[in-house]
């Protein structure tokens, strides 16, 4: 796509299980961070925006390369996604802090992977009756 090779018609899947389009990157020779930052990655967000309401972009985990910061400077908003109970505390705060030295504040945080059973643990449930009966529905355990 980003190469002018392929139009949006020939790469995008549309997905009907989750009710959106999706386009999936693919291994490339290119450093990712120059891709991201380039005036091409600009203008295909352009392009996008004017076909899609929403746009999503999953990165790859902030600590580990420099894309998802990269791709921020892009973003209307970014929200930070944290494995519960097993990110570790310095581990969130060292991103988010990359985050800001790069001009971008995190819009929202995703707390995934919650575990009932741990939310037991941490006093969220048995007393709450309802709460905790409303939670099952969502969270398989």
């Amino acid at each position: 796509m980003l190469s002018g090779e392929r139009r949006i018609e020939d790469v995008v899947i549309a997905d009907p299980r989750i009710g959106a389009d999706v386009l999936i990157g693919e291994e490339s020779r290119t450093n990712a961070a120059d891709v991201f930052s380039s005036a091409r990655f600009a203008d295909f967000l352009r392009e996008m925006r004017e076909i899609y309401d929403v746009i999503i972009i999953d990165t790859p985990p902030v600590l580990v390369v420099p894309d998802a910061r990269v791709i921020a400077q892009s973003a209307d908003a970014v929200l930070f996604t944290v494995k519960w109970d097993s990110t570790a505390r310095p581990q969130v705060d060292e991103a988010l802090r990359l985050f800001e030295t790069v001009g971008q504040r995190v819009s929202g945080l995703v707390l995934n992977q919650i575990s009932p059973r741990g939310m037991r643990r941490y006093g969220y449930g048995g007393k709450y009756g309802a709460y905790s009966a409303h939670g099952r529905k969502y969270y398989a355990g």
